[in-house]
């Protein structure tokens, strides 16, 4: 067994070494555009740290470049079936990364099916390839744990992920009135940065409903027991141990807004069940309200349709992340048609 990169990293690299087997890739691309695939594979190669990365159009070609235990396969959408048999039947460890420039809500059932699949990336048609740093993010949060730094009990913040030079605002609300002076203020800081009114009023929504369901719906008590999302009216305190940190920044193409609770309680049945639920309503479906935990169940979804980008990362138990990304290039009439990339790194 090889190790990469046979130069050590520096002190404060983002990527361990990679252990590699010399007899095949553990990183794979499968991609008709070739160009598109060189493009992906050098992206995939700065967050993993792996110099060989398999690139295919063909499965069998590519299969065959493989070691025993890949750890990535990243593809069209329309490969999806094939990649989580071969995570099914081959290689237990494989992580998929699939993008498509069509309905991502039409393979939610194979994405709530197949715990494989980390990440469904929307690729703007008006684009040149699939977002770089959505691949950069979800390549570098599905390596191993052995091979990140960051593992186990860390999740990188939006400090971390917006680039250097940007502007990020954190809050720490504790009680229902800073909940709301917080809404009031993400929405006027997203016009600071470049957003379009209707742009930040959506991410006032988003900041709104993160915070809803990390000051009702997230905190338990010592046996796991909801203390109040029984009711979502009544004024709450949280302790400074319990409170939610949120926040929001951009770089002047996008804008974000995170948070974060310390219960670490979502789960990826309950996440997709939401986007499910919400999917129907906005069809006009039945049944598709959930009010045993105080809420109607669609706030997941109204947060994922706002956005262009949902990212969800949960250690259970400790914490649960989500983020909520906007491109400030795309129109909000157009924001609509655009496909909405989900990322999910939770049990």
């Amino acid at each position: 067994m090889a190790r990469v990169p046979s130069i050590p990293p520096p002190a404060d690299s983002p990527v361990s070494e990679v252990s590699v087997d010399t007899k095949g890739a553990v990183v794979a691309i499968l991609e008709r555009n070739r160009t598109v695939a060189g493009r992906i594979a050098r992206v995939l190669k700065a967050a993993t740290g792996v110099p060989l990365v398999a690139v295919e159009d063909d499965p069998a070609t590519l299969r065959s470049q493989l070691s025993a235990d890949p750890f990535l396969l990243a593809c069209e959408a329309s490969e999806i079936e094939l990649a989580v048999d071969w995570a099914s039947d081959r290689y237990p460890n494989l992580k998929i990364i699939a993008w498509t420039q069509d309905d991502v809500e039409a393979l939610l059932p194979v994405v709530e099916a197949n715990r494989s699949i980390v990440g469904v990336v929307g690729w703007p048609s008006f684009a040149s390839m699939p977002r770089p740093w959505e691949l950069l993010q979800l390549a570098r949060k599905a390596l191993p744990a052995g091979d990140r730094r960051d593992a186990p009990l860390e999740l990188p913040s939006l400090t971390d992920t917006i680039p250097w030079g940007g502007t990020v605002v954190k809050y720490l609300p504790r009680t229902s009135r800073e909940r709301d002076l917080v809404v009031a203020d993400v929405a006027v800081h997203a016009e600071r940065l470049g957003a379009t009114s209707r742009t930040a009023q959506r991410a006032g929504e988003v900041a709104h409903e993160f915070l809803m369901n990390a000051m009702y719906d997230a905190p338990v008590d010592g046996l796991g027991n909801s203390l109040f999302a029984h009711d979502r009216k009544q004024d709450v305190s949280l302790g400074r141990e319990h409170a939610p940190t949120l926040r929001v920044g951009g770089d002047g193409m996008t804008f974000a807004v995170q948070i974060r609770d310390p219960f670490g309680g979502l789960d990826r049945a309950t996440l997709l069940r939401s986007i499910r639920r919400g999917r129907a309503a906005a069809g006009g479906g039945q049944q598709v309200l959930d009010t045993s935990n105080g809420g109607a169940g669609l706030g997941l979804f109204r947060c994922y349709a706002a956005a262009q980008v949902l990212a969800v990362e949960v250690i259970p138990g400790h914490a649960t992340q989500i983020t909520a990304w906007f491109d400030l290039d795309i129109p909000p009439r157009e924001a609509r048609r655009v496909p909405t990339s989900l990322h999910l790194f939770l049990p």
